[in-house]
């Protein structure tokens, strides 16, 4: 099974997304379902083991209630996503590199994000400022089933405080 670790938005940033998304109608993009809104923390992995994911991440020392304050909303690096971006007190960063050396996970560089949508075709798209702060008091053990359509469902939930 796939399986990644991320922690999810809280309802008022959702609806902030919502209405931001309002906004936006004339864009042709398949937007992320609010129910899949995240910031991965460790990428994607094949496993069936999840007593050994569980004691992987209880391995780890809790950093507790991670703050990132979203500023930008603007294409990702790939030009074909719309990402919500935004910069993070230092717990964020430590922690994700704790986990990435216990999940033997590539040491890609973090960057605070979530997907809100992905591109049918390109599109211009103009950077917008915003400034939305978030605290994230769960880190979640998500399921991530492609198809034959995007479902996530969470294994197991792991208070950060």
């Amino acid at each position: 099974m796939r399986l990644f670790l991320g922690i999810k938005p809280s309802k008022p940033t959702l609806d902030n997304i919502e209405k931001w998304k309002k906004s936006k109608i004339q864009l042709n993009v398949r937007w992320t379902n609010p129910d899949y809104i995240h910031v991965t923390i460790i990428p994607p992995w094949e496993s069936d083991n999840i007593p050994e994911a569980t004691s992987k991440i209880s391995q780890i020392q809790k950093p507790g209630p991670i703050k990132i304050t979203f500023n930008k909303i603007s294409l990702g690096p790939n030009g074909n996503q719309i990402w919500l971006t935004g910069e993070s007190s230092d717990n964020i960063y430590k922690y994700v590199s704790d986990l990435q050396s216990v999940f033997s996970s590539t040491n890609r560089k973090f960057i605070p994000h979530m997907t809100l949508a992905r591109f049918k075709t390109p599109q211009q798209f103009e950077t917008e400022k915003i400034n939305w702060p978030v605290t994230f008091h769960t880190l979640y053990l998500i399921k991530s089933t492609l198809h034959p359509i995007l479902k996530h469902e969470i294994m197991q939930e792991f208070p950060l405080e």
